[in-house]
């Protein structure tokens, strides 16, 4: 399992050593970001590669799962943000309004079937 670790963490790696710079030419200092920490775990998903999603640890199961609903952005930004990454919040919000109240409802608080 250090596998998908090592590939998030030396993507964040190269953010910090110029993909930021290059990504954000107007902010003046490194800070972590929502598209870093997005990028980050897409790849630590593509390291994964199980076939199998139940064999692998349960946290990086549902990484994939959220990965595969399409709604890791809104993943990142409300259980892996700090600080700087919050600075995102606003006008993510502003933009995807409905992608972070689909994931409220699929994976933080899904709906219970009525019987």
């Amino acid at each position: 399992m250090f596998k998908p670790w090592m590939a998030y963490f030396g993507r964040r790696l190269q953010w910090q050593q110029g993909k930021f710079r290059q990504q954000f030419p107007s902010e003046l200092q490194y800070r972590r970001t929502l598209s870093e920490e997005v990028d980050g775990l897409r790849l630590m998903v593509l390291a994964l590669k199980q076939p199998d999603v139940t064999a692998i640890d349960p946290s990086l199961a549902a990484l994939v799962k959220i990965d595969q609903a399409g709604l890791i952005e809104p993943f990142a930004l409300l259980n892996r943000a700090d600080g700087e990454i919050a600075q995102d919040y606003a006008p993510y919000r502003a933009a995807h309004r409905d992608t972070l109240y689909r994931y409220f409802d699929e994976f933080v608080v899904p709906k219970v079937p009525q019987q």
